[in-house]
C-alpha cells in the first residue's frame, strides 16, 4: 500500500507546523524506526515510498530495538498480538467471536467482533492495516487517546455498519456482494480505519488530505465493488472518524470545525489525483485477497485460494470430455496457478501504479493512459457483470446495482477529466516512438511465438482442428485470467510445455510493455529547449554577464535563442587553438505566449559591449517569425539603451539591493534587525547555508511541508516564471539559507541565485522565501541579515532582495496616468499575494532601490502583452481560481 507507507515514513518530517508537541514525538519515533542501511539507501535513491523500503523501516527496527518501539506504540502492538493469539488459539473464531448480521442488537458479540479475524489472508491484511494506519494514529493521538478512540470507533462503526448493511440488502442494492443479512463479521477494520480517520485531523495539511482521500476512496470502492459486512463497517468508521476528527476530539487542540477550503499546490493536486486512482485500483486486489469476499470477479479470484492442481491432473480430468463442468473448473483453476497467472492479474494495478508516478510528475501521457485504463476497467466490469447475470438485466434494481459497482471508476474518470489542466508536461516525440515501437515489436514477436509454438506443439493441445484456432485464442493470451469466465476458449493445453507457452506469452509481453511505459513516463519531458541548450546557456552565464534574474533562465519552461559566435577575426588567437571554445556571444531566455516572446530579463552576454547588438538580433529573429518582443523585468540602463530602437518602458517592479559594507547593523534604524538576531540566538535558532542536494532528506521534507502550508493559505495557486517553487530549489548552484532550532524545526527558508559579472561571482538574488506562521516571528529579517553576512564572507559586494511587483518605494509619486493605474492595480492585488507587505519588510534594511521595467514597442499590444505575462506566471489559472481570487479581493475591500 504505497500511499499508506508514505504516512509512516514521512509523517514525522511534515507535521511540525500544526501539531507542535505531537510532531516532536513523531520525529523521535521516526528516528527510532530508521536504520543506517535504510538511510543510506534513501540517500542514494530518494524513493521514500517504495514498499520494500518502508517494510524494512518498520520490521527491521522492531527486531533490533523492539522494546523501545513497542513502548512508543504499546496499544497498537498489544491489539495486534491479541488478534493473532485469538485467531491461533480458537477453532473457528468466526463462529465463536463473530457477529452475525441477523443477530438482535445489542449483542455481546459487538465487543468481540473487532478483536481478531477469520482467515490467514484477513490476518495479513489486518497486520498491514495496524502497521500503516494504527501505529501512526497512536503516535499522533497518544496511547490513551488512541485506546479511547479505538474503543469508540469500534463501538460505533460495528452496529452502524450492520444496520446500514441490513438497509442496503433490504433495498436490493447489493446484488453481487455477500448476503449481508446472514453474514458474520469478525474484523478489526472498524477501529483501524476509524482511528486513522480521527488522527488525520492532527496531521499536516499535506497528509490529512492524502490519508482521508485514500480512506474514503478505498472504503467506498470496497463497499461498492464487493459489498461485504467488513467493507460496510470500514466505510462507516471512515465517515464517523473524519467527523470526530473534524471537531478535534482525537487531537490535542479543541476548536471549531474549519469549513474553509485550503488550496493544494500544483504538486499536491497531482498527488491527490494519483492517490485517488491508486486507491480505486487497489480495491479489486483487496477483494481478491479476501477468500470470503464476493464481487463481479470473485468466481475467478476465489480460485486462487483453492487447493492447486497440476496440469497433468487437469488433463486427466478433461480427457473424457473437455466441455464437462468438471473440466472447465479444472482448467479455470490451472489458469489461476503460478507466477505468470498472478502477474497477469496484477497488470492493471501495476500499470496504474506506473501511471500514478507519471501523474505526480505532471506527465500528459500518464493522464491519457490513466483515462484509457479507467475506460477499460469499466468495460471489463460491465462485461463481467453481464456474463454472470441471468434474467435480471432489465430490472431497475439491476441497473442501479450495475452502475453502483462501476461508480468508483466513473468518479475517477470524472476526476481525471476535471483535472486535465494539471497535467501539461509533455515528453519528447522520439521517446514516444522508441517505446511504442518496443511495445509493438514485443507484441508481434510474442504473437509469432504463440502461433509457431502451437503449430509445433500441436499434439499437446486438444481440439486443434485448424491453425486458425491459434489465432482465435490469441487475444485471450494478453488478457488477465480474471476475465476467463467471459471468454470462449478453443484450445486446451495437455502438457507442461504447452501450459508454459499458454501462460507466459502474455506475461512476457506485459513485462516488456510495462517497462516501456515506465521508461516513457520517466523520460525527460520536452521543455522548449534541449539539454545542450541548457548546457550552453549555463556556460555563458558562468563566463559572462547578465542581470540579477539571469540565473532563472535555467528553470524549466524557458526557450533559448543564441546569438551567433564571434567571427574568427574577432577571436583572439590562443597558443593552443583547441583550448578556445566557440560559444555564442550571448543568449536570450524567453517564453512564447499568445504570439509574444516574453523575455526573462536582459540578454546574457560574454562581453558587455555586445548586449545591445544581441538584443537587436533577437528582435529581428522574433519579428521574422511574427512574434512581438516584450523585454520583461529589465534594469533602467538597458531600458534606456533600447529606446533608440523604439522601445518604451513601463515600471513593473522595484528591486531592493543591500551592500555588504554594512553588516554590523549599527544605528537606531537597524534596531529591528539587531533584535531579530539577538532573539534568534537566545531561542537557539541558527542558520544552515546549503544547497538542495547537500541537504539531508529530513531537511528537504521539512522544507516541502513548510512550502505546502504556505501555498494552501493563498487564494491563487503558486506563480512561476520569475518566482521559484520547490522544483527550482534543486538547481545545483542555487543556495539555501534555512533557519532551524535545536530540535531541527524549520522556521523559515530562503533561496539565493548566483549573479556573475564578467565571470566572477558578484552577488546573490533572493528568490524562494517561506516562513512558519507559528514559528519564530522575525525569521525573515533574521534570514536576510544572515544572508548579507554570508555574502560578505564569500567576497560578494551586494545581495538583491529581488523585486516587489507593482510596489514602488513609499513616497514616490506616479509620473504618468498609466503608472498611477498600475499603482492602483498593485493595491488591488495586495490581498491575494501580499507583494507590498513583502516590500515593506525589506524596507527595514533601508536598501537601495532600482526600478525594473517592461519594455515594449507598441502601446496597442499592451493588453496582449499583459495577458501573456499573466499566463507566464499562472499558466494553469482556472475559472475556479479566478472566483476564489475575486472572493478574497472583495473581502479585503470591505475591511476597514
Amino acid at each position: 500500500m504505497p500511499s499508506i507507507t508514505g504516512i509512516t515514513t514521512e509523517r514525522t518530517n511534515e507535521d511540525t507546523k500544526e501539531a507542535g508537541e505531537v510532531n516532536a514525538e513523531l520525529s523521535t519515533t521516526s528516528a527510532k524506526l530508521s536504520t543506517r542501511i535504510v538511510r543510506n539507501y534513501l540517500t542514494t535513491t530518494r524513493v521514500a515510498w517504495l514498499p520494500i523500503t518502508s517494510i524494512r523501516r518498520i520490521l527491521f527496527p522492531i527486531v533490533s530495538s523492539g522494546k523501545s518501539i513497542i513502548t512508543r506504540v504499546p496499544i497498537s502492538f498489544l491489539l495486534l498480538a491479541l488478534l493473532w493469539i485469538l485467531y491461533a488459539s480458537i477453532d473457528h473464531p468466526r463462529d465463536v467471536l463473530g457477529l452475525n448480521s441477523s443477530e438482535k442488537l445489542p449483542s455481546w458479540h459487538l465487543l468481540t467482533a473487532g478483536l481478531t479475524v477469520g482467515s490467514h489472508q484477513s490476518a495479513v491484511l489486518a497486520t498491514l492495516g495496524v502497521l500503516f494506519l494504527a501505529v501512526p494514529a497512536e503516535i499522533v493521538l497518544g496511547s490513551i487517546r488512541f485506546l479511547v478512540a479505538a474503543g469508540v470507533m469500534n463501538g460505533i462503526s460495528i452496529p452502524l455498519g450492520v444496520l446500514s448493511a441490513r438497509f442496503i440488502e433490504t433495498l436490493g442494492l447489493n446484488q453481487w456482494g455477500n448476503d449481508l443479512l446472514n453474514e458474520t463479521l469478525l474484523s478489526p477494520t472498524g477501529w483501524i480505519f476509524g482511528t486513522a480517520a480521527v488522527a488525520s485531523s492532527s496531521m499536516s495539511t499535506l497528509w490529512r488530505r492524502r490519508l482521508r482521500l485514500m480512506l474514503f476512496s478505498l472504503s467506498f470502492t470496497l463497499v461498492l465493488f464487493s459489498g461485504t459486512l467488513t467493507d460496510s463497517v470500514a466505510t462507516v468508521a471512515t465517515v464517523v472518524g473524519t467527523i470526530v476528527g473534524a471537531v478535534q476530539l482525537g487531537g490535542r487542540k479543541y476548536h471549531k470545525i474549519k469549513v474553509a477550503f485550503r488550496r493544494p499546490s500544483l504538486r499536491e493536486s497531482r498527488i491527490l489525483v494519483a492517490v485517488l486512482c491508486m486507491s480505486v485500483a487497489l480495491g479489486p486486489v483487496v477483494v481478491a485477497f479476501n477468500p470470503h469476499a464476493n464481487g463481479p470477479f470473485s468466481a475467478v479470484t476465489s480460485l486462487m485460494w483453492q487447493p492447486q492442481i497440476s496440469s497433468a491432473d487437469a488433463a486427466e480430468i478433461c480427457s473424457p470430455d473437455y466441455s464437462s463442468p468438471e473440466c472447465i473448473d479444472a482448467l479455470t483453476l490451472v489458469r489461476q496457478t503460478g507466477f505468470a497467472a498472478i502477474f497477469a492479474n496484477l497488470v492493471p494495478v501495476i500499470a496504474q501504479l506506473i501511471f500514478c508516478i507519471g501523474l505526480i510528475r505532471g506527465r500528459r501521457v500518464a493522464w491519457g493512459l490513466s483515462l484509457v485504463l479507467q475506460c477499460l476497467s469499466i468495460l471489463a466490469i460491465a462485461v463481467q457483470l453481464m456474463a454472470i447475470t441471468d434474467e435480471r438485466g432489465n430490472s431497475i434494481i439491476f441497473t442501479v446495482n450495475f452502475f453502483e459497482v462501476m461508480l468508483p471508476w466513473l468518479i475517477t474518470l470524472l476526476a481525471l477529466g476535471v483535472s486535465r489542466r494539471l497535467f501539461f508536461v509533455s515528453v519528447e516525440r522520439k521517446d514516444v516512438v522508441r517505446n511504442v515501437s518496443l511495445i509493438l515489436a514485443t507484441f508481434v514477436i510474442t504473437a509469432l511465438i504463440w502461433v509457431i509454438g502451437v503449430y509445433y506443439l500441436a499434439d499437446s493441445f486438444s481440439s486443434l482442428d485448424s491453425l486458425l484456432y491459434a489465432f482465435y485464442e490469441l487475444p485471450s493470451r494478453y488478457l488477465p485470467p480474471a476475465l476467463a469466465l467471459v471468454l470462449e476458449h478453443v484450445l486446451y493445453p495437455e502438457s507442461q510445455l504447452a501450459w508454459i507457452l499458454y501462460q507466459w506469452v502474455g506475461a512476457v509481453f506485459w513485462m516488456v510493455a510495462l517497462f516501456a511505459l515506465y521508461r516513457l513516463i520517466m523520460s525527460i519531458p520536452a521543455t522548449g529547449h534541449g539539454a545542450s541548450d541548457i548546457s550552453t546557456a549555463r556556460k555563458i552565464l558562468r563566463k559572462g554577464s547578465g542581470d540579477h534574474l539571469s540565473w532563472m533562465s535555467m528553470w524549466d519552461g524557458n526557450s533559448f535563442w543564441f546569438a551567433e559566435p564571434q567571427t574568427q577575426d574577432d577571436v583572439a588567437v590562443a597558443e593552443d587553438a583547441s583550448a578556445t571554445e566557440q560559444l555564442p556571444r550571448g543568449f536570450v531566455a524567453f517564453r512564447l505566449v499568445k504570439g509574444v516572446a516574453v523575455t526573462l530579463g536582459e540578454p546574457v552576454v560574454l562581453e558587455q559591449k555586445d548586449r545591445l547588438a544581441v538584443a537587436r538580433e533577437f528582435k529581428a529573429y522574433a519579428s521574422g517569425r511574427g512574434w512581438r518582443v516584450a523585454w520583461y523585468s529589465t534594469r533602467e540602463e538597458f531600458a534606456e539603451e533600447i529606446r533608440v530602437d523604439g522601445f518604451r518602458k513601463l515600471h513593473v517592479a522595484e528591486e531592493s539591493v543591500l551592500q555588504t559594507t554594512n553588516t554590523e547593523f549599527k544605528g537606531k534604524k537597524f534596531q529591528n534587525i539587531r533584535t531579530a538576531r539577538n532573539r534568534a540566538g537566545k531561542e537557539g535558532i541558527s542558520t544552515v547555508w546549503t544547497s538542495w542536494s547537500e541537504a539531508s532528506p529530513e531537511l528537504q521534507n521539512r522544507i516541502v511541508v513548510l512550502s505546502e502550508e504556505w501555498v494552501s493559505e493563498k487564494a491563487l495557486p503558486e506563480m512561476g516564471f520569475t518566482l521559484g517553487t520547490l522544483e527550482e530549489l534543486k538547481d545545483s548552484e542555487t543556495k539555501l539559507l534555512v533557519a532551524v532550532d535545536e530540535n531541527g524545526h524549520v522556521h523559515g527558508v530562503t533561496s539565493w541565485l548566483p549573479v556573475r559579472e564578467n565571470g566572477v561571482l558578484a552577488g546573490y538574488t533572493l528568490d524562494f522565501m517561506r516562513r512558519d506562521a507559528n514559528g519564530f516571528r522575525p525569521v525573515i529579517e533574521f534570514l536576510l541579515a544572515e544572508a548579507l553576512i554570508k555574502a560578505k564572507e564569500l567576497g560578494c559586494s551586494w545581495i538583491s532582495l529581488s523585486g516587489a511587483p507593482l510596489a514602488p518605494p513609499s513616497g514616490q509619486t506616479m509620473p504618468t496616468l498609466l503608472d498611477a493605474t498600475l499603482n492602483k492595480a498593485g493595491e488591488a492585488i495586495e490581498p491575494l499575494y501580499g507583494f507590498r507587505s513583502l516590500a515593506a519588510s525589506k524596507y527595514k534594511f533601508h536598501p537601495e532601490h532600482q526600478a525594473w521595467y517592461l519594455c515594449y514597442d507598441d502601446e496597442l499590444a499592451l493588453p496582449t502583452i499583459g495577458l501573456a505575462v499573466s499566463q507566464c506566471y499562472l499558466p494553469q489559472l482556472s475559472a475556479k481560481d479566478a472566483r476564489a481570487a475575486l472572493t478574497t479581493w472583495m473581502r479585503a475591500q470591505r475591511m476597514p
